[in-house]
């Protein structure tokens, strides 16, 4: 919504209702024999001004929540990301 990353930690219901996210569209934090997610990390996918997507990471490690530079590296390969997904397209128009 903001095209700005998102970063959350301890209980990532309430902390995402607060902010007013909605984690639930395909970003399951918990899977079948894994704890819980403790943090999140989401970067928007940008074409432009436009968001196409979004590369999101999380962990159940409680002592280790994302750090800046963490956040800078996942916002780098959303970029990259982004041009990928764009050339693709571009490819696919001009076949």
């Amino acid at each position: 919504q903001t095209r700005q990353p998102v970063r959350l930690s301890g209980d990532l219901a309430a902390a995402a209702l607060a902010q007013a996210i909605d984690l639930s569209a395909g970003q399951p934090l918990v899977r079948a024999g894994a704890a819980p997610a403790t943090a999140y990390l989401g970067v928007p996918l940008l074409l432009g001004e436009h968001v196409v997507g979004a590369l999101v990471a999380h962990t159940a490690d409680e002592a280790a929540p994302f750090s800046d530079r963490q956040e800078r590296l996942l916002a780098a390969a959303a970029g990259q990301a982004a041009v990928a997904l764009d050339n693709l397209q571009l490819y696919e128009q001009a076949r």
